[in-house]
């Protein structure tokens, strides 16, 4: 499957980016922000960076992206085909994540709600 992950922060580089590497079944095609500064200090991954996603060349979208953009993108990219991983939480509030009521069946059964967890507890 041909991969784009979109947010380049913390969590986007941090944990979807070794997770989507180290996955023999997942070609991962595209690094996106729209932030220069972040596009600038993931091209050192030697993957093409952009500033969006463009549809035509990908399967699907990993979303590390902030929870006031993540509804309109989740949205755009359903409705484009893709398939949807968005990073948790996926709405500033109730209402703002009304949007995903827009999605046909068809179009959710393409989104996943994803949670990444990092643990700081130490096991004994």
């Amino acid at each position: 499957m041909r991969v784009a992950l979109a947010g380049l922060g913390d969590i986007g580089l941090g944990a979807h980016l070794p997770a989507l590497l180290r996955h023999p079944a997942v070609q991962l095609v595209r690094l996106v922000d729209p932030d220069a500064g972040r596009r600038e200090i993931a091209a050192a991954q030697g993957i093409p960076v952009a500033a969006d996603v463009d549809p035509g060349e990908v399967d699907g979208v990993v979303l590390a992206t902030p929870p006031w953009v993540t509804p309109d993108l989740v949205v755009r990219y359903a409705r484009a085909g893709l398939f949807v991983l968005a990073e948790k939480p996926v709405a500033t509030s109730v209402e703002a994540a009304g949007v995903y009521g827009q999605l046909s069946s068809e179009e959710r059964s393409r989104v996943q709600v994803g949670l990444t967890y990092k643990s700081e507890a130490k096991r004994s």
